[in-house]
């Protein structure tokens, strides 16, 4: 087995939660990938498709946003739509293939009854293989 196999290995055991028992890691979210189609001229609108997918995901940090401006990392969002309870939050997220990193503009993260904006996406490569991807969102 390669050293690549034996780390791509090792990743899936964290975030299936079997590589120490007794000790959890990930937890379970759903990536909206939202899909936005055409504009139709007789409704004035425009169609988006809605996909959810099931993934495992590891919280890495999560920061408060202010309304004053001072926080750099509010320039991420709109500051007329962040709100006091806003909070900036990243990801690792197992690799999904076909889903990310092709980030759409209205992608979401939901976990629980929490919604999150997808704000970027990159992913965290070992030579051929995808390993994680790192997810900023505010919600």
């Amino acid at each position: 087995m390669s050293f690549n196999n034996e780390m791509v290995n090792l990743v899936l055991k964290v975030f299936d939660n079997s590589l120490i028992t007794g000790i959890t890691v990930s937890i379970d979210g759903v990536y909206r990938k939202v899909t936005t189609g055409t504009y139709s001229p007789a409704t004035g609108s425009i169609s988006k498709t809605v996909e959810e997918i099931p993934v495992k995901l590891i919280k890495r940090n999560e920061t408060g946003l202010s309304k004053s401006g001072d926080d750099s990392k509010e320039s991420l969002t709109d500051s007329g739509s962040t709100g006091e309870g806003s909070e900036y939050l990243e990801f690792m997220v197992a690799p999904v293939s076909g889903v990310i990193p092709s980030q759409g503009i209205d992608d979401e993260l939901v976990i629980g009854d929490k919604v999150y904006k997808v704000a970027s996406v990159r992913s965290r490569n070992l030579g051929p293989d995808r390993l994680v991807y790192q997810i900023k969102a505010i919600g």
